[in-house]
Formats: C-alpha cells, sequence, structure tokens
C-alpha cells in the first residue's frame, strides 16, 4: 500500500509541476478524486457495505483560497455544483447535487449510491435501503454494515423524512432521464426534503 501511495504523491508532484509551466494553470480548479475506494488495507470500517467505495474529493486552485475540510456527508454529483459555486456562478443551472463550499446550508446534505439491485440513500441521522418500489431498510447512520433494521420500529418522523426523499430523488432522475427533461433550472434538493 505505501508503494502505491508513494507512486501517487510521485505522479501528482510531476502533474503539477508540469501543469505549473502551462498558460491555463493560474486559471484552473483542479478536481481530484477517484472512481472507487480501498477496501483492503484500512481495516475493518471499508468493509462494511455503506463504506464500500467511500472516496475523497479534493479541490485546488491557485485563483481561488479553498482551505478546510467539509465531513458533511458528499458524493461526486456534487463537484458540478461545487465548482458553480466557487467561481461565482448564478445563472439556472442542472444538477441532482449540492455545493460543498455553501455555508448556508440551504439543502440537506445526502448519498444517494446503487449497488446489489438496491439504493443506499444517507441523510440525517439515517441510511434508507430502496429497491425503486418499496423501502426494505432504515438504518441508523452509524450503522454502516446495515445490521440492525430499524424499519419495524416506532418510525420517526425524520424516518419518514428520508423514505420520502429517497422515493423522490430516485423517481425524479428517472422521470427527467425518460420524458427527456433535463432542462436547464437547477434542481434543488428541496423536493427531497418533504
Amino acid at each position: 500500500m505505501h508503494q502505491t501511495v508513494g507512486y501517487t504523491d510521485y505522479a501528482f508532484r510531476k502533474f503539477f509541476e508540469s501543469a505549473k509551466k502551462q498558460p491555463w494553470y493560474d486559471n484552473t480548479i483542479f478536481v481530484i478524486t477517484s472512481d472507487y475506494g480501498n477496501q483492503i488495507h484500512y481495516g475493518k470500517e471499508f468493509y462494511k457495505v455503506v463504506n464500500r467505495n467511500v472516496v475523497p474529493i479534493l479541490f485546488f486552485s491557485p485563483k481561488y483560497n479553498l482551505q478546510g475540510v467539509n465531513k458533511d456527508l458528499a458524493q461526486q454529483m456534487d463537484i458540478y455544483p461545487t465548482l458553480l459555486d466557487i467561481i461565482g456562478y448564478e445563472k439556472p443551472f442542472r444538477s441532482w447535487g449540492r455545493s460543498l463550499t455553501d455555508t448556508i446550508q440551504k439543502e440537506k446534505p445526502f448519498v444517494l449510491k446503487h449497488g446489489v439491485g438496491q439504493y443506499q440513500f444517507l441523510m440525517g441521522n439515517y441510511i434508507c435501503i430502496f429497491d425503486g418500489k418499496n423501502v426494505s431498510g432504515i438504518y441508523a447512520i452509524e450503522d454502516k454494515g446495515l445490521l440492525k433494521n430499524l424499519l419495524s420500529s416506532r418510525k420517526t418522523p425524520e424516518m419518514q423524512e428520508i423514505s420520502i426523499a429517497a422515493k423522490a430523488s430516485v423517481k425524479d432522475y428517472f422521470d427527467r432521464i425518460i420524458d427527456h427533461k433535463l432542462d436547464s433550472q437547477k434542481v434543488s434538493n428541496k423536493i427531497i426534503s418533504l
């Protein structure tokens, strides 16, 4: 693992040494992420169902002062609105994600993942498992192994909210794809904050 990390550091160093010499360097926002995570060398926590494929997202720019760490729930579909927020873009745009640099937090952080024929929707204090038609599980956000299904327990308003949010976000996505309604208006996460 250390050799892999060492090579990655070396590759980034070489890349940025070369990029700094380019005329576009000072006007570029670099986004560094990956398409899947490492489940082998980081212990039991990354073997858990919800933690599989957890990846970092790093934004770097010589022009913009990007500092800090955001530990809220985030996903790759948040990259696009984050970039638009960084550059100060204010016109309507189409996205299911949210800006990770928005300090006002108008929209609730959430993650929507799909695997093994089910959606995992993380928001607030819960994880909702949804098969596209029915909610089959509600788990505490800390239960990344999905070991204790709370679906049959007394439902809280937040459990109801996450169930509706999971269904609404999947439905909105597929309805817009199928009906060719991917217009330029920004999708607000308010549709999933019912």
